[in-house]
């Protein structure tokens, strides 16, 4: 009954999210509040299981290419300041090492309409991606979730390179992460049953899980072969992609409209906007 009365459920505001927004702007509230506070209960309630499994905090990338200059007011000849982002990521950890095969690895990346979200999001509950993570975790999926730059301070296709950046940061430092894995024969915590063995990460088989905003980001990743070489060695390592309430095709946004204003300030234009949604990658996209 209460999960009926989240906003942002229905079609209208699916293919067209700044009608969520406008209904957001009016109510005074974000859509995803609504949730967390709705689904905080239930998170509530499972908060001694999800924070049985281990997780480990990491930064990837080079941190200079990730300063940004940005006037806190952009009318004004005020000083402007520099804003760093510190990419970092987290690690979940399956509680039991896999004898048998090697452990596969998921990449979650988060949504929040280009602007918003953490991978830590609503961090005092701490509790919301946490769940995500532990539920594959448990289930023998070594889980990622990286953060990446927000507009306004870049615009696309920065946010997506350091999607790959994170990515790339794992594959070339697997020895770090694998070190961490609590299988030193003792419980990682109290009740989770972490077993004795050495971790070993499946980074042949690659997984990317992409939510809304992160859905875009995801595909394009894959989709762009000017921020993913079709030669780079990284590409042959991503073998499945699954995608879930991402802004896929742009072509029928009408200029001027609270949408296109959005879409414009992520990518430069609307027109480098179409030109770059799913469809049009797919087009262009080289043969062979």
């Amino acid at each position: 009954e209460q999960l009926k009365d989240i906003p942002g459920r229905g079609v209208d505001e699916v293919t067209d999210p700044s009608k969520l927004q406008k209904k957001s702007a009016e109510s005074g509230n974000i859509n995803y509040r609504y949730a967390i506070a709705i689904l905080a209960p239930l998170l509530r309630k499972n908060r001694e299981k999800i924070q049985q499994i281990p997780f480990k905090t990491f930064q990837y990338g080079a941190t200079e290419r990730h300063k940004v200059a940005y006037s806190l007011s952009p009318a004004s000849s005020a000083k402007t300041y520099q804003l760093i982002f510190l990419p970092q990521l987290d690690v979940y950890y399956p509680v039991t090492s896999n004898s048998n095969s090697k452990t596969p690895v998921l990449f979650f990346i988060y949504g929040g309409s280009f602007t918003s979200g953490a991978r830590n999001l609503s961090a005092k509950f701490g509790l919301v991606y946490a769940n995500l993570g532990a539920f594959f975790a448990r289930r023998g999926i070594l889980t990622v979730i990286p953060d990446y730059r927000l507009v306004p301070t870049v615009q696309y296709p920065q946010n997506v390179e350091d999607v790959r950046d994170a990515i790339e940061w794992v594959v070339q430092n697997v020895g770090d992460v694998e070190a961490w894995a609590p299988y030193d024969g003792k419980e990682a915590s109290e009740g989770s049953g972490a077993k004795q063995g050495r971790l070993e990460l499946d980074l042949e088989k690659i997984c990317i899980l992409g939510h809304s905003a992160g859905a875009f980001l995801s595909a394009s990743l894959l989709l762009n072969s000017s921020i993913l070489p079709l030669s780079s060695p990284l590409r042959p390592r991503l073998a499945g992609l699954a995608l879930f309430g991402g802004p896929y095709t742009l072509a029928s946004i009408v200029p001027g409209t609270p949408r296109a204003l959005a879409y414009a300030e992520v990518f430069g234009s609307l027109e480098k906007a179409k030109e770059h949604d799913m469809p049009s990658l797919l087009r262009r996209y080289p043969e062979g």
